[in-house]
């Protein structure tokens, strides 16, 4: 049994409680060639490098992966971005909201207790599917860092603000309401 020399590696199970625990396993054939898999040897599970990214069980080179989020967030729509990479639009569409659940998860994890210099808030109308299904998306922006502490989608009622400034007030240093 060799210990890996990775030190990034840990268990990935949250009940497990060795986490520094992480040996290497062989590795899975894959169609681009092979990737590592490790086993933690306090709960005896195996998983392979990429479990807990969004490269998990990719069909496709991490490199389209990064091009398609990279393609998004410069505006090209996901019907382009099928085009351009020789995708099915499904492709994108559910590697698109892989990578949003993943940065939603990253900004909850990570983002807490900062200062806000100077904050902005507005919302937009926008349609949703047709014409007569108004729905409306509340934004917040830090001016001098850019940072978007969070956002909120649905009808403009009293209950969907108060719960956008409270989002914003939890997950940072300002105080909404003295």
């Amino acid at each position: 049994m060799r210990r890996s020399s990775t030190a990034s590696q840990s268990c990935p199970n949250e009940a497990c409680d060795g986490k520094d625990r992480v040996v290497l396993h062989g590795f899975s054939k894959v169609k681009w060639g092979r990737r590592r898999r490790y086993r933690c040897t306090a709960c005896n599970k195996t998983f392979g490098a990429t479990t807990g990214t969004a490269y998990k069980r990719l069909q496709h080179p991490k490199v389209k992966f990064d091009r398609v989020a990279a393609m998004s967030v410069e505006g090209i729509s996901k019907s382009a971005i099928a085009r351009i990479e020789g995708l099915s639009w499904n492709t994108v569409s559910r590697w698109l909201e892989l990578a949003s659940a993943l940065a939603r998860k990253f900004n909850d994890a990570k983002l807490r207790g900062y200062d806000l210099e100077e904050l902005q808030l507005d919302e937009l109308n926008t349609f949703l599917g047709n014409r007569n299904q108004k729905t409306w998306v509340y934004a917040g922006i830090e001016v001098s860092s850019r940072l978007w502490p969070t956002t909120l989608v649905g009808p403009r009622t009293w209950r969907n603000t108060k719960t956008f400034i409270r989002r914003i007030a939890d997950s940072s240093e300002w105080a909404p309401f003295p």
